[in-house]
């Protein structure tokens, strides 16, 4: 597994909830069942060699120092756990969801296009990432 983490399960990716669309570790720093269970379970996940997961379930830290600690940002981590298909993402056609699934994108701006021509130059999901 090799992080980031993009979606695939949600039509579109909204610029406020970069969290709904991308994973960069396999932990999320919340128990709260419904968003658990609206935005990550079940969903499918390319990771960054085109590999498709499932989020199946979650664990809550066994540790009591993090229970305890919980309010203190970062320290509650619960661990996802994947679930690795047969399915894979070409890359070529990952760029091109890229593009389309992304809200935010506004094709008639500048700033819009630039990000587009980066995302079409790209090689690799280590190239796209890093742009």
């Amino acid at each position: 597994m090799k992080f980031p983490f993009f979606n695939l399960s949600q039509y579109r990716w909204v610029n406020e909830s970069v969290i709904d669309f991308a994973l960069f570790s396999a932990f999320i720093y919340t128990d709260d069942d419904d968003y658990f269970n609206n935005f990550l379970k079940n969903n499918k996940f390319c990771d960054c060699s085109g590999t498709v997961y499932v989020i199946k379930d979650k664990m809550s830290p066994t540790q009591l120092w993090r229970k305890i600690f919980r309010f203190i940002p970062s320290v509650y981590k619960v661990t996802l756990q994947f679930e690795k298909t047969d399915e894979s993402i070409p890359f070529e056609l990952f760029k091109v969801l890229f593009i389309t699934k992304n809200d935010f994108i506004q094709h008639n701006d500048i700033v819009s296009k630039y990000w587009i021509d980066l995302v079409k130059k790209s090689e690799s999901f280590e190239d796209l990432y890093n742009n």
